[in-house]
């Protein structure tokens, strides 16, 4: 597997997400300036994402096996060098690294952003080129059309985690598949409902019921799938490590040799 470039990197939390700061030693800094006298220096504007295999974060009790796994797989990452944050909420913004590196694997940088949604700038402005190359791969159009908006803030609810899981995995396999949109011919017609909260009507019923067919999720308990209940990081860590299994542990992720039997 390509390994991420490994670089010193500090990590402190605003908003729910991580800002990455790019330690510079004196010596290269010296010889850049030497060089360059009259370039003004700007950090990377695009998110570097942590590869953090091996790392025990000292706040994960519950999932932690499979919390391991997506951090090994390079897929997730803390929120510092020793958290989680595994009650933390997903944003919209974070969202798309996370699936961005499920897709294409824990190497992959995204082309520089071109400006493709409004709104994914000032605080949100790193998240830019993930965001854009997931609407690249068609797993999101963003929130709102004209003008162009990703709502990068918003927090990400468990129909909505559906649908964009749906999405990337079948980037992932191949949009012709019986899993995938528009057909699903894999997946029960409704009715009956995969679950009692979520009708038929319901704009997210068919991937919901995709991620239950395939075992991705039971629900949240008593048949029912509180589709409007935020997705927590250590929710969707589960989520994303039940994805990866089934669709047998694709060697980008490079997952330990136990899970790929």
């Amino acid at each position: 597997m390509m390994i991420r470039r490994t670089v010193s990197r500090v990590f402190v939390t605003k908003r729910n997400r991580r800002i990455r700061l790019r330690l510079m030693s004196a010596a290269a800094l010296a010889a850049l300036i030497i060089l360059s006298p009259q370039v003004a220096l700007a950090d990377d504007p695009c998110l570097d994402p942590p590869f953090q295999p091996g790392v025990e974060f000292e706040d994960v009790v519950w999932v932690e096996f499979q919390i391991n796994e997506v951090v090994s797989w390079g897929i997730m990452y803390g929120c510092t060098d020793t958290l989680f944050c595994p009650n933390a909420p997903i944003t919209r913004a974070e969202m798309a690294v996370f699936l961005e590196l499920f897709v294409h694997g824990a190497s992959f940088s995204p082309p520089p952003a071109e400006g493709l949604f409004e709104d994914v700038t000032g605080d949100w402005a790193d998240y830019a080129c993930w965001v854009e190359a997931l609407k690249n791969d068609s797993i999101t159009a963003g929130c709102r059309a004209d003008p162009p908006l990703y709502c990068p803030a918003d927090q990400i609810t468990r129909a909505q985690m559906a649908v964009f899981l749906v999405a990337a995995r079948c980037v992932k396999v191949g949009w012709n598949q019986d899993y995938c949109p528009p057909l699903y011919s894999a997946v029960p017609a409704c009715p009956p409902q995969a679950f009692d909260d979520v009708p038929c009507s319901h704009w997210g019923e068919r991937h919901i019921a995709t991620i239950a067919e395939l075992g991705i999720t039971a629900g949240c308990g008593g048949g029912k799938f509180c589709p409007n209940s935020p997705v927590t990081k250590a929710q969707l860590a589960v989520f994303l490590w039940k994805t990866v299994i089934d669709i047998g542990c694709s060697t980008s992720l490079s997952p330990p040799t136990e899970l790929s039997n």
